[in-house]
């Protein structure tokens, strides 16, 4: 039998709202194979150099465009990493290093350690703080993430961000 046909719309499974409060958080946490874990907060965001995406279409894995946001403002996960100090042990740890993001409502996006550094897509991987100039509000949470350079940049768009571990394939 099919579960999602006993989910209600607008809900999650369990009965979760698909969007709301329950989700928010006040910090982001960044951790794993990092020398110095950080628990940041919107204001600590504000203090870094920011970018501002212009307009983005939102557009899902299959192709459907979903609509376009105007702007998205926030600061480049790669600053973010620098912040942390990636633990690199030898030449090629880098090729072992991946990222994974972790929403409060449970969805996750994954990316290459050389993706966001090496790649256009790291030039605009976004940690979110600023939708259309306003602060992110219930609806996607103090913290969200964009990957603006994505062809589709649906699936790894994140609302709710709470969580970036820096992890390493053994």
């Amino acid at each position: 039998m099919d579960h999602a046909e006993n989910i209600q719309p607008g809900t999650k499974p369990h009965g979760k709202h698909k969007y709301g409060p329950e989700y928010m958080s006040h910090e982001l946490k960044v951790t794993g194979r990092v020398e110095r874990p950080l628990c940041l907060s919107v204001a600590d965001l504000r203090k870094m150099t920011a970018l501002e995406t212009g307009a983005l279409p939102i557009i899902c894995g299959s192709g459907t465009e979903k609509g376009t946001i105007k702007s998205y403002r926030g600061v480049l996960l790669r600053d973010i990493l620098a912040q942390a100090s990636v633990v690199i042990t030898e030449h090629h740890a880098p090729n072992r290093l991946y990222l994974k993001l972790t929403s409060n409502d449970g969805y996750m996006a994954l990316f290459s350690w050389q993706e966001i550094n090496n790649t256009v897509v790291g030039e605009k991987a976004i940690v979110v703080f600023e939708r259309e100039g306003r602060p992110l509000d219930e609806n996607e949470g103090e913290f969200a993430f964009v990957s603006a350079n994505d062809y589709r940049p649906g699936p790894r768009r994140m609302r709710y961000l709470g969580h970036i571990e820096v992890c390493e394939v053994v």
